[in-house]
């Protein structure tokens, strides 16, 4: 799953050339460490602490290599992985908020209707409509 999420999001990311190869590896990092803790609480304060750097530093390089800022990546990251849940899974709505690392409904229901135009219950009864449920 997280191969076919990785995947997902590098297709939505427009990556830009490296003007600096420390500024580069710090983005290769953080991304490799979000893209393994993603369903866990997660801060650019705190990624910035465990990789050793200023959180506004790591934020400037983030979003200068990215195109995106930390909070739209981290959150396209577990709105991907609670598509992915709501489509093939029994759990609850607030289980998948929190099981993708969401730490309020509230915050889980506003990015995943900014992302997918839809509240989670109505994306899982589209998908069940298409899938012949």
């Amino acid at each position: 799953y997280l191969a076919i999420l990785v995947g997902r999001v590098l297709e939505q990311v427009e990556l830009i050339p490296s003007s600096s190869k420390t500024d580069a590896d710090l983005v290769h990092r953080a991304l490799y460490y979000i893209n393994r803790h993603f369903t866990e609480p997660l801060t650019l304060q705190s990624i910035s602490s465990t990789l050793g750097f200023s959180k506004y530093y790591l934020s400037r390089c983030f979003c200068e290599k990215t195109g995106c800022n930390f909070n739209q990546y981290l959150n396209s990251l577990r709105i991907d992985y609670a598509k992915r849940l709501l489509e093939s899974s029994n759990l609850s709505v607030t289980e998948i908020a929190y099981e993708s690392g969401f730490e309020s409904q509230c915050t889980f229901y506003r990015a995943f209707r900014e992302t997918s135009g839809a509240t989670p219950n109505q994306y899982r009864n589209q998908f069940q409509k298409q899938e012949g449920f």
